[in-house]
């Protein structure tokens, strides 16, 4: 009766459990007309946002008159509290130095130990028209 008893406990909780993480999905980009398309997300009281990743960062080409089609070598993308003038949570840069080596910034800290407390949030990405960034979440 025992084992029952503890199995069916066991088995409530695991249920509980798996009501408790929510996937969620961020898509900043610069659409055609090189116009900036941010992400805005809430993060509900209660619950916090983590295990951020990266499902695709793309450049994009140059938006400047006359050169119009030039890949862009420089890129990344920021959250921020709030709007583009709240405080920066989380920040990814791309970017060719003068020797013409890649090197990458996260002044924030690395995006696989972000986490998020309540409040509304805004992904930007920046490169380019056609630039994009997709990447997922847990609520918990």
């Amino acid at each position: 009766m025992k084992n029952i008893i503890f199995a069916a406990c066991v088995a409530i909780l695991g249920i509980l459990l798996i009501g408790t993480v929510q996937a969620q999905t961020i898509t900043a980009t610069i659409n055609a007309e090189c116009l900036p398309m941010p992400y805005t997300f809430v993060v509900p009281a209660g619950q916090t946002a983590v295990n951020f990743v990266v499902q695709d960062l793309k450049a994009g080409v140059t938006c400047g008159p006359g050169v119009g089609g030039l890949q862009i070598s420089s890129y990344g993308w920021s959250i921020y509290l709030g709007n583009i003038y709240g405080q920066g949570s989380y920040s990814f840069s791309s970017d060719v130095n003068s020797y013409g080596e890649r090197v990458i910034s996260e002044p924030y800290g690395k995006l696989d130990t972000l986490s998020l407390g309540p409040g509304t949030y805004t992904a930007y990405v920046n490169g380019g028209r056609l630039a994009r960034v997709i990447v997922n979440y847990d609520l918990i």
